[in-house]
């Protein structure tokens, strides 16, 4: 029966094999070790997991199944750790786990903070120019109104849309909120999912980065996996679990495929063309060379560069042109006021 608790941040999940790994080593109990780890952290979600994965190791469950139970790992961690029981190494595998979650957790967090102060920004640059629209621009009209003057036409489609706005405030915040809702709800089919992922990976302007940031997400994997001494057949399947793109998990099941078919890995990588072409070409040095493991791994660490060079390309991008475009929109309105204005006071004058 499963006795479902909060899901753990990649952190927690590395601290958790970091601590445990540890533990084993020495030579202490999985019970002993998780009771010492449970009262030695801050973090409430992790120590509830640990309470329930202790508790069910204490009723001689495997350690696998333990963490099946508790219903804070995911799927990936339960495998992992299946595999490490059954080879005998689990405190080698849960080492492999926390060195792969310290990384995930890094690039989620390099993904949060770049993501950040864009959207920060747009909400902002929007307020601003709402302000302008609903608020500032309404005055001057009435303004020039009461001198018998008006708007120029540019300015009237900006007081028209502000005064929409201001009316039908509601019904806009509705429409955001069933698009968020819709998309929200599509997330959680596996079409849905399939189909937004898909167009991340292939939209234009997403394309790049997306790639890239699954790149570094499976050459971490197959890294660590490799040098857990599991197969590449498993690898490819548990690498491509971990995706966060659905599309990317997709494609990497057809690679599997391919190469089930007597296709070479590189090819077979060609062939999808999830991935950049210098993947695929570094794979094939891998596979010649005998050193998969340390390919995808120094992969890993070119496309985490790659990644962050990207991240910090885009931002630098983003805010000279919101700035650009904020100027402008605030000079047009300007402009739109000042005119009639300043021929009303050479009229007075």
């Amino acid at each position: 029966m499963s006795r479902k608790t909060k899901r753990l941040r990649p952190s927690e999940i590395a601290l958790f094999c970091t601590q445990t790994s540890l533990f084993l080593r020495a030579g202490v109990s999985l019970v002993e070790g998780l009771t010492l780890l449970r009262a030695d952290i801050d973090s409430t979600a992790l120590q509830e997991a640990i309470r329930v994965v202790s508790e069910e190791v204490d009723n001689r469950k495997p350690l696998a199944e333990a963490i099946r139970l508790s219903g804070a790992f995911p799927p990936y961690m339960e495998r992992m750790a299946e595999i490490g029981e059954r080879s005998g190494n689990l405190d080698d595998v849960l080492q492999t786990m926390a060195a792969f979650y310290e990384r995930e957790g890094q690039l989620r967090q390099r993904i949060r903070s770049s993501v950040t102060y864009p959207i920060l920004l747009i909400v902002m640059m929007s307020a601003i120019v709402l302000l302008l629209v609903v608020s500032v621009l309404p005055m001057f009209g009435d303004l020039l109104q009461a001198q018998g003057s008006e708007l120029p036409g540019i300015a009237r489609g900006l007081l028209g849309f502000g005064q929409f706005m201001g009316a039908y405030w509601w019904v806009l915040l509705l429409a955001a909120a069933a698009i968020f809702l819709a998309i929200a709800l599509a997330r959680r089919s596996g079409s849905g999912k399939t189909a937004l992922d898909r167009f991340k990976a292939n939209f234009i302007f997403t394309r790049s980065i997306t790639r890239k940031i699954s790149a570094e997400r499976f050459s971490t994997a197959m890294a660590y996996l490799l040098r857990s001494n599991i197969d590449l057949d498993q690898s490819l399947a548990l690498s491509g679990a971990l995706m966060d793109n659905a599309y990317v998990s997709s494609k990497i099941s057809d690679c599997r495929a391919l190469i089930a078919d007597g296709e070479e890995a590189p090819e077979a990588f060609t062939k999808t063309g999830i991935f950049p072409r210098l993947f695929s070409r570094m794979l094939a040095v891998g596979f010649k060379t005998g050193d998969l493991d340390g390919m995808m791994l120094r992969l890993s660490e070119l496309y985490e560069q790659e990644v962050d060079t990207s991240l910090s390309r885009i931002i630098g991008a983003i805010e000279p042109t919101f700035v650009a475009l904020l100027a402008i929109v605030v000079g047009v309105i300007l402009v739109s006021v000042m005119m009639p204005l300043l021929d009303i006071l050479s009229t007075i004058g």
